[in-house]
């Protein structure tokens, strides 16, 4: 449903996918990362224009880290793939 993180208690992560309506809210690059891009199985699309973090959004710091913008929507087929 949601989850929290050690390192940074102010902030909780919430799955979309856990609300009866997953598309009650507006999701936009301003309120939406994309994080642990790494290990997104086959098929996972992530929208252009939004920020995506190959591991954590932030640093154990708290700093954040540099994210990928896609210009156009990408689709993950496979790490063969995605590593050439």
């Amino acid at each position: 449903m949601f989850m929290t993180w050690e390192n940074f208690s102010k902030a909780a992560g919430v799955f979309c996918g856990s609300f009866d309506n997953p598309n009650w809210f507006a999701r936009n690059p301003e309120n939406t990362v994309y994080t642990f891009a790494e290990e997104a199985p086959k098929g996972t699309v992530f929208p252009a224009g939004f920020p995506v973090y190959q591991g954590h959004a932030l640093s154990d710091g708290g700093a954040i880290n540099s994210p990928t913008v896609y210009p156009v929507h990408s689709m993950v087929t496979n790490k063969a793939e995605r590593d050439k």
